[in-house]
This record gives C-alpha cells, sequence and structure tokens, in this order.
C-alpha cells in the first residue's frame, strides 16, 4: 500500500461505517499483499488514522529509514465527538478484533 492510498484511506469517509451500536467498522484494501483487513470495535465511533512521517520515525527504533512510507496505524478510539468521561467507581469498554480475508484473486497471507 503505498502512503497515497493510506492518505486517500485517512479522507475517505466510504471506508468507515457506523453501525448504529457505539461501535464503527473499517476496512483497509492492501493490494500489495492481497489481502483486507477488517476492523471491528464496539464501545466507540471514532478511529484515529494516522502515519509517523519523517520526524517522529526517526525516533522510533523499529521503523528504519523509510519505514513510515509502508505503514499506516488505524487506532479505534473514543475521540473527538466521541470522548467518554468516566466517573471514579463506572466503567467503559472498548473493543476491537481484526480480520483477514483475500482480494479478489490474491492470497492473504
Amino acid at each position: 500500500m503505498t502512503f497515497a492510498a493510506k492518505s486517500k484511506l485517512a479522507r475517505e469517509s466510504g471506508k468507515r461505517r457506523r453501525n448504529g451500536t457505539g461501535a464503527v467498522d473499517l476496512s483497509i484494501d492492501d493490494s500489495s499483499l492481497g489481502r483486507r483487513i477488517l476492523i471491528a470495535s464496539s464501545g466507540c465511533s471514532t478511529a484515529v488514522v494516522w502515519n509517523p512521517w519523517v520526524d517522529k520515525a526517526k525516533r522510533m527504533g523499529d521503523m528504519g529509514e523509510n519505514g513510515y512510507l509502508n505503514m499506516v496505524c488505524v487506532e479505534s478510539a473514543n475521540a473527538a465527538d466521541d470522548v467518554v468521561t468516566i466517573a471514579p467507581g463506572d466503567e467503559h469498554h472498548l473493543q476491537v478484533s481484526y480480520r483477514l480475508e483475500s482480494l479478489a484473486g490474491k492470497r492473504a497471507p
């Protein structure tokens, strides 16, 4: 997946679907590995899509020189209009599951 494709993912609201239960379902098409990554979450209605870019990637010990060009981070979250305030003694549960499926004509690893 190119960085341009990752940036496109961050801009496309079609890649994010609220399912009406305080959850969000996302998918990432990774054509370089012939797979679709399906992300299902509950307890949140937002996701943060980010990339460390050059300077932060240099400070991360595991990225390598150009590792930021080959990654995107998608974090299920309670952010922006979806912030959750938890009072003492209360609980909030945010759950995420990941699943891989093959893209048409290619095998997922």
